[in-house]
Formats: C-alpha cells, sequence, structure tokens
C-alpha cells in the first residue's frame, strides 16, 4: 500500500514538471505543421517567430490592451 502511495506522488510530480512548458510545447507544434506547409523560400522570407518572441509580444499586448483580460 505504501508503494502505491509513493508511486502516486511521483506520478503527480512528474506531471506537474510536464505541465510547466505546456504553452510552449503546443505553440512548437502549431508552428511545425505551418512550417510543414510552407514552400522553402517562404520559410526564408517569413520565419514564424520563437516561442520566445511570441510571449514577449503577447504580454506588451496583454499590458497595452485592459479588455484582453
Amino acid at each position: 500500500m505504501k508503494w502505491m502511495n509513493t508511486a502516486g506522488i511521483f506520478t503527480v510530480i512528474l506531471l506537474a514538471g510536464c505541465s510547466s512548458n505546456m504553452d510552449r510545447a503546443f505553440y512548437e507544434g502549431f508552428k511545425s505543421q505551418n512550417e510543414a506547409y510552407k514552400t522553402p523560400d517562404e520559410r526564408a522570407m517569413n520565419p514564424s517567430p520563437s516561442y520566445d518572441a511570441y510571449n514577449k509580444e503577447r504580454d506588451k499586448l496583454k499590458q497595452t490592451d485592459p479588455s484582453s483580460e
């Protein structure tokens, strides 16, 4: 019975660690999917922003637009 409690706690900790980058994982997945449909010229001329650049721009827009909350 004690091993079940330990396994449950370990599972919760493991899942909590994975969820901290869930937004980044979704963004990178959608970005990869969209990049697959672009031609090489489109990828070279219009590269998709990284997650950090996207998140920085999103935070800036949230600060300037109070109706976004």
